[in-house]
């Protein structure tokens, strides 16, 4: 059986693997939102009233 000490640092290395992983993905969602203007206020997603 593995030690507790080896247990940790297998877990930190793996947790330091998905930030990395969650990073590149930031970067990429950013690079394609980089061209987009935002949407208006008036037709954003949290307009729910009715026009009436």
């Amino acid at each position: 059986m593995p030690s507790m000490w080896a247990v940790l640092e297998a877990r930190q290395k793996a947790a330091a693997v998905r930030v990395e992983d969650l990073e590149a993905e930031l970067e990429r969602v950013r690079a394609a939102l980089a061209g987009r203007t935002p949407l208006s206020p008036r037709f954003g997603a949290d307009n729910r009233r009715s026009a009436f």
